[in-house]
């Protein structure tokens, strides 16, 4: 009886075993609808525009036929959010989101200004070479021609020689002076056959005689003046101009 009694005393003595605890559940996020608007500068619905929210949780979508775009459980925070659409320059804001009824966020875009107008220049004038024709091919003796051109007194006597595409050859029978003269199209070259002679080209003078040749290039003023008592003679090419654009001096 009395070890009985000890067991109860000591059983009612003993401190009682807390309760097992269960663990919390987890604490969901906070989260927001946030409607978005977007619109030009003149009020307008811009439809079709991409609207971008990054942030605790990033959304992306496209505004419809009002200009409005809906981002759903959106969690709480700071966000940054930017409007975009075709022909409008971008638009960027800080946009907090809190939980209950937030307002539209509004984006009015402006008009993004038209591209620099860039203007192509025109071709080239297509240059249209001229039909050259070819002359006829000659070995002849210039001295023969000469000596056969010295009859008559005219100042100055011209003889063709020959003529090939762009270039001609004639002889001259100067018996006073070729006077001063430029060719515009055509280059000249000058060859002493016989005689004596003053050419000045470009302002310059020099002594000729039989074996001496000078270039006149176009554009260049020459002229050559007769010295001594017979007649100088010059094989003369000119070269630039088709040969049916004529032979004189």
């Amino acid at each position: 009886m009395f070890p009985l009694i000890v067991a109860l005393l000591a059983l009612q003595q003993a401190p009682a075993t807390p309760a097992a605890t269960a663990p919390a559940a987890p604490r969901r996020a906070a989260t927001a609808t946030v409607e978005i608007r977007v619109t030009d500068r003149a009020g307008a619905p811009v439809s079709g525009g991409r609207v971008v929210a990054e942030g605790a949780s990033n959304r992306d979508g496209i505004t419809d036929g009002t200009g409005a775009a809906t981002f759903r459980t959106v969690t709480t925070g700071v966000y940054r959010m930017r409007a975009e659409a075709a022909g409008y320059i971008s638009l960027e804001k800080e946009v907090t989101v809190r939980t209950g009824t937030m307002p539209a966020v509004e984006f009015a875009l402006s008009s993004a200004p038209a591209p620099p107008k860039v203007e192509t220049p025109p071709p080239p004038p297509v240059v249209v070479a001229p039909t050259v024709e070819p002359g006829e091919p000659k070995v002849i003796s210039l001295l023969d021609v000469a000596e056969n051109s010295l009859g008559g007194k005219e100042a100055l006597r011209t003889v063709a020689v020959g003529c090939s595409g762009l270039s001609r050859a004639q002889l001259l029978v100067v018996r006073e002076s070729l006077p001063a003269a430029m060719r515009t199209d055509a280059d000249d070259m000058l060859y002493v056959i016989a005689g004596e002679a003053s050419i000045t080209i470009a302002g310059k003078t020099q002594q000729i005689t039989s074996g001496w040749f000078s270039v006149v290039p176009r554009g260049t003023e020459r002229a050559v003046v007769r010295r001594g008592r017979n007649p100088v003679i010059l094989l003369s090419i000119v070269s630039g101009p088709p040969c049916a654009s004529g032979a004189g001096q």
